[in-house]
């Protein structure tokens, strides 16, 4: 029996993915922070696959947390690794603070980055797989997303490089890029600078960014969520599954634009883009 560590399984896709994991058959280490406290988040799923589900804490920014989780795979197997916790700040980057910055950092990267290093002699000895959560924005630069942007950007340069690394132990590792889906992504992101946009040279975005936002959660049949899930399910099975895969047709359609457009160009037609949606006078 294979075993799957997943972070950020409280919601959104980390819980969809311990549900289809588990109805796989694998064993599931679902994590999260203070998981453990909230015993309603799996409980349908402790139910009924009692023999297949563990729960553990795990904050990705604290060491404690990870190296409690490594010690646990000192001593019992991992098959995959799926990091999928994470969120976003958003906001101008000339008004964003050091403390969201650096904490945007501390979860989307550097929490990914020594949670992975801390279990991959794990993944070594089982000759597993490796699947980070990237983003549509971890190939595409987005307004007021800075920061954001640049953790995903971080994710993919590291996701890569690991990919080379881990090719001669026969150790995989994947990138899943989602566009926009209807999960509790918005509702966790948060803003990186004070709310108030009334001094703000930037006021005209953050209120256009908060429309779209708005628009896009609330528009009639979005994008499921289970596409994805469905879609790591079948690249675990794959003998030889590539670095990336895109999920969305926002995304798909940005990922064929940059491949196939030159990147003066892609730029151009983006920019333009971005800047009638963005600089829309108030009405």
């Amino acid at each position: 029996m294979k075993t799957v560590l997943i972070t950020g399984a409280t919601s959104g896709f980390g819980k969809g993915l311990v549900r289809r994991f588990l109805e796989e058959g694998f064993r599931v280490v679902a994590t999260g922070r203070n998981l453990l406290n909230r015993s309603d988040l799996l409980a349908t799923e402790r139910e009924k696959f009692k023999d297949l589900l563990i729960e553990k804490n795990l904050d990705v920014t604290s060491s404690a947390d990870r190296e409690t989780i490594g010690s646990y795979f000192s001593q019992n197997a991992l098959d995959i690794l799926i990091n999928n916790a994470g969120f976003a700040v958003f906001g101008p980057a000339e008004e964003c603070t050091e403390e969201k910055m650096r904490h945007q950092f501390e979860v989307n990267f550097f929490g990914l980055v020594l949670l992975t290093q801390k279990l991959l002699p794990a993944i070594r000895k089982s000759q597993g797989h490796i699947i980070n959560f990237s983003s549509v924005f971890g190939f595409m630069g987005f307004p007021l997303s800075s920061l954001y942007c640049a953790s995903k950007y971080a994710v993919e340069g590291f996701s890569e490089s690991l990919s080379y690394e881990m090719k001669p132990f026969g150790v995989r590792v994947t990138l899943i890029e989602p566009g926009a889906y209807r999960t509790n992504f918005n509702a966790n992101a948060e803003w990186g600078m004070k709310p108030s946009t009334e001094n703000s040279a930037y006021a005209l975005q953050i209120h256009n960014y908060t429309n779209l936002r708005k628009n896009l959660s609330t528009r009639p049949n979005p994008p499921n969520p289970e596409d994805v899930v469905e879609g790591v399910i079948r690249i675990v099975a794959k003998t030889c599954p590539k670095l990336n895969y895109t999920f969305g047709k926002d995304a798909l359609l940005t990922r064929f634009m940059k491949k196939t457009m030159p990147r003066a160009l892609f730029h151009k037609v983006t920019g333009r883009v971005l800047n009638k949606i963005f600089m829309k006078e108030l009405s």
